[in-house]
Parts: structure tokens; C-alpha cells; sequence
């Protein structure tokens, strides 16, 4: 027979069910919203445990159903969707209702309430994914404890899973995962307790495991896929690409530099005058920065590499530069690889010549032999055709430019790769128009010419008054290539779907020696 006990602030009856539910009237306080809860026993007569998503039954005039240990009411027949309105714990069967409407009275019918005997509970989880690999930070795992709370889990992007009563591993590249179920808790006290493993004491704590139903469990993350790409594209066929997509970035016989750049920070403030050590010698490259990371001007400074000193200007104004500065030195090396593993061990050919910490990176140098700028297809036409070609269209022009005695010069650090055309506005004045730069000066027969680049503060090219000769007439063109003292490079970057790295970035660096 249903009771109802009448309790300050909290109603709790117990029910025993027989093989025909029966409904038996009484009468208590509407709905508290939201205060004490109205306790229901709906396994009083059974030790067994309830099986999760098995509870059905009707109480003050309303339907609940139990879903991983929340019961629902209000259902909606269209979508199943309901409002949360208690919980239940599986191991004892009773049901807490914190929301049960106005109606006073109890009638509760169990419609269903399945139990099972032997039942054991887990304390920690092992599986595999229906998929792999994961992508970082999307794995979440959902179980039921046998008291009916709802425990949870999250990776983050090392894979580490955590939760308020969770701690575990998930392995994204093969997609398997370990998670146990508990929580830290003081050592002191419990060392008699079944579940005390003083090899799971941290501190001044302890692992404490949690109870959870097995069946109950679920997760969710986002497996990765792969998608081959055109081999027009690629250059290559992607079936020549390893499933994992990884490939050695390097092949014996390649030069690669290895390098380590450390920091120092400067006394605040440096002093004029005053030599400060990078604490080792024979650098490749040393530099200040201020406080907010900007480059500090070379005229504040002097750096003697090979003794690995900087000494600060004599004259020194550090008017509107941030201090603390900091040195910034590097040493390195070239080398050639003798073996190359997919492991990403490095053989070399010669042993290194000075030592490297843990902190030293590999770079791939890309060598492009002897580079000059240069001057080449030098020719004129009689007018243009809007076609920029390395062979003249129609006629040539009347006039000559005499490239023989006055040739056209360029130096290394101005000239760039363009094709050039000096376009006649009258018989002595012209414009000089870059197929990619467009109108770059003007100028006049009467004068040299040296156009100016603005990236470099040196100029693309000279051409000589003397160089022109009589008869130029407006519409005549001019035309010749400039090459640039420097290589084409293509960089192709990848990026995963989804990826989320940090300190995902790339330099380059130009690197070279002068003949004088």
C-alpha cells in the first residue's frame, strides 16, 4: 500500500507492486516548484538492481519515463522530448520527483520497472572508437553512476580526458581510450577503506573510484578522413602518399642547417657603452629586441659574434623603446645527411663541431648554386601591341638603343625578374612601364635614367643618356627583361580539417656568400 509521510519540507511514501498495479488515492501539497522533492520507493519488495531505461509510471496524475537516471514528464508524442522532473537511483530503486504538477492526488501505477539480478558495476573503462584518427579536442564521454548522476568527460588537444569525476587517455591517432570513473579525496582516514590503493595516492590524496554502470556509457568524437587530391595538383599520385600522411621531409645527401637561439634579457636600463655577453661565443647571428618584440635599430648597437658580445652605442638613446631589451643570439651549423628514418632520426655525414641542447631545431636549406642579376632580350619595335612577348611583333623602330657601349646595368640587391618596356610619349620623352609593376618613372633622352626600388632603396636598373639615338618617335617601345639575384620558391602548406595547432608557423631565412 502506498503511504505518505507528512514531513517538514520534504514528502516520502514507499509502494509495493504486485503483479497488477493498482492506483490507491491520497492526498498531499501541490507542486513545491522546485522545492523539497517527493521521494517514491518503486522497488520496495526487490533487492535487484534497475536495468537504465526500463522505468515507466504515472504519479499525481502525470507520466515518467527514465532516461540514463533523469525522469521526464510532459512528454511529447511527436519528437519523445519531455521536462526534467527527477532522477533515480538504480541501485535502490527510488525515485526522486522535483516537479510533479498541482494535482494532490498520489496514484501511482508502475507501468514498468525492470530489474535484474547479479549486476556489476565497472570503476573503469576501456574501448576503441568506431573510427580513427580523432580529431584533437572532440572526444566526450557520457556514463550513469548506480546512483543515478550523470558523469562526464572531455579530451583536450594532448588527448588528456577529464571531468569533474573522470580522468583518462584517449589515444586520438588509433582511437582507443582508457577512463576511470572517481575522484581525488584526502588520504588520511581512508587507509581501511576496500577501494585504498596506495599506489593511487598523490600527495596528500588519494583515487577514490566511483561505481558507474557499464551499459550506460556513451561518447562522441570526430573522426578524421582523408580525401585524395588531384595528382595534377599535388604533382605527384597520392597513391604513392602513406595512409598516415606522414612523409620524410628530408633524403640523404640534403644540406640542412641546425640551429639554437636563445634569449637574455638586458639589464633595465642598458647603459651606454656597456658590453653585455650572451654567455657563448662564435654566434651566427645576434639581436635586440625591446619589450614589446620589435627589432631594436642596428645603430644602437654593436654585435662581435665571435667573441658573442653586444656592446651598446656610446651616443645611446633609448628615448620611446620599451625596455627590458632582450638578446636574442643563435649558433648553428650546415651538414649533410647520411641517413634520414621515418622515425625522425637524422644520420649525419661529419660529427658536429660544437655541442646542442635539447632546444635545437633542423632546418631544410634549399641551395640554388651561383645567382646574378642580369640583363637579357634587349630589342626594340615600332609600336605596341599590347602583347608582351621576348621576340619583337612587327617592325622595328627607326631609332636604336646602342646596348653594346652604354648596355643597360643592374646590381644584385635592386634588379627584380620583370619585363620591361620604355614606352616614347614624344621623340624625347618616355615613360618606363614593368609588366607586373606598371608605370615606375619617367625620363628623357637627355638624361640617365635610374628608377628607384623602393623595397631595397637601390635601383632596378641604369640607362644611359648616351645609349640613345637619334630618330625615336612617340609610340616606339623599348623592350627588355631584367632578371633578379634571387631563386623561385614554392610553398605549399597543408592544414588538417578542423585542426586547431598552436605555434604553427613557418621562417625563412636567406642565407648567402659575396664574391668581392
Amino acid at each position: 500500500m502506498p503511504k505518505l509521510t507528512p514531513l517538514t519540507g520534504t514528502y516520502t511514501y514507499t509502494a509495493r507492486t504486485t503483479a497488477a498495479s493498482t492506483a490507491v488515492p491520497q492526498t498531499f501539497a501541490a507542486d513545491p516548484l522546485g522545492n523539497a522533492p517527493l521521494k517514491l520507493d518503486l522497488t520496495q519488495t526487490i533487492v535487484s538492481d534497475v536495468v537504465p531505461g526500463s522505468v515507466a509510471f504515472t504519479a499525481t496524475g502525470k507520466q515518467f519515463i527514465e532516461r540514463n537516471g533523469v525522469l521526464y514528464t510532459d512528454l511529447n508524442p511527436v519528437d519523445a522530448s519531455g521536462t526534467p522532473s527527477g532522477t533515480i537511483d538504480y541501485g535502490t530503486g527510488k525515485a526522486s520527483l522535483t516537479r510533479w504538477g498541482n494535482n494532490t492526488a498520489l496514484g501511482v501505477s508502475v507501468q514498468a520497472c525492470l530489474t535484474r539480478f547479479g549486476d556489476w558495476p565497472a570503476r573503469e573503462m576501456s574501448f576503441r572508437t568506431a573510427g580513427s584518427p580523432i580529431r584533437n579536442s572532440s572526444g566526450y564521454v557520457q556514463v550513469t553512476a548506480d546512483d543515478g548522476e550523470v558523469l562526464t568527460a572531455t579530451s583536450d588537444a594532448d588527448g588528456v580526458l577529464s571531468g569533474p569525476h573522470a580522468r583518462g587517455q584517449v589515444n586520438q591517432q588509433m582511437g582507443t581510450a582508457h577512463i576511470e570513473w572517481g575522484e581525488m579525496v584526502p588520504a588520511a582516514g581512508n587507509e581501511t577503506q576496500e577501494w585504498y590503493d596506495p599506489a593511487k595516492v598523490v600527495g596528500a590524496n588519494v583515487w577514490k573510484p566511483r561505481n558507474v554502470i557499464p551499459s550506460t556509457i556513451r561518447y562522441n568524437c570526430v573522426v578524421l578522413s582523408n580525401l585524395p587530391l588531384n595528382a595534377d595538383i599535388l604533382g605527384l599520385e597520392p597513391v604513392r602518399l602513406p595512409s598516415d600522411g606522414r612523409v620524410p621531409i628530408y633524403r640523404p645527401a640534403d644540406v640542412v642547417v641546425i640551429h639554437n637561439t636563445k634569449s637574455l634579457e638586458l639589464p633595465n636600463p642598458a647603459a651606454a657603452g656597456a658590453t653585455y655577453a650572451a654567455g657563448r661565443a662564435d654566434l651566427s647571428e645576434a639581436w635586440l629586441l625591446d619589450a614589446s618584440g620589435a627589432r631594436v635599430a642596428a645603430s644602437k648597437y654593436v654585435a662581435d659574434l665571435a667573441a658573442g658580445t653586444v656592446t651598446m652605442a656610446a651616443d645611446l638613446d633609448l628615448t620611446g623603446v620599451p625596455q627590458p631589451l632582450v638578446l636574442r643570439h643563435r649558433i648553428e651549423e650546415l651538414n649533410l645527411l647520411s641517413d634520414v628514418q621515418i622515425n625522425g632520426e637524422l644520420g649525419l655525414t661529419g660529427a658536429l663541431s660544437r655541442d646542442f641542447d635539447a632546444d635545437t631545431f633542423v632546418s631544410s636549406a634549399m641551395l640554388f648554386g651561383d645567382m646574378f642579376a642580369r640583363v637579357s632580350n634587349v630589342f626594340d619595335q615600332v609600336t605596341w601591341t599590347g602583347v608582351w612577348s621576348d621576340a619583337r611583333i612587327g617592325a622595328n623602330a627607326t631609332s636604336e638603343y646602342d646596348a653594346v657601349n652604354y648596355p643597360i646595368t643592374v646590381l644584385n640587391d635592386g634588379a627584380v625578374p620583370e619585363r620591361w618596356r620604355v614606352n616614347f610619349t614624344s621623340a624625347n620623352a618616355f615613360q618606363v612601364i614593368g609588366e607586373n609593376l606598371g608605370v615606375i618613372a619617367t625620363g628623357t633622352t637627355a638624361a640617365d635614367l635610374i628608377p628607384v626600388n623602393a623595397l631595397t632603396g637601390k635601383a632596378y636598373f641604369t640607362l644611359s643618356a648616351a645609349g640613345w639615338g637619334a630618330g625615336w618617335a612617340a609610340g616606339n617601345q623599348l623592350r627588355f627583361n631584367t632578371v633578379g639575384a634571387t631563386a623561385p620558391i614554392w610553398i605549399a602548406r597543408t592544414v588538417l580539417p578542423g585542426a586547431t595547432l598552436d605555434g604553427d608557423s613557418l621562417d625563412l631565412q636567406l642565407r648567402g656568400d659575396v664574391d668581392a
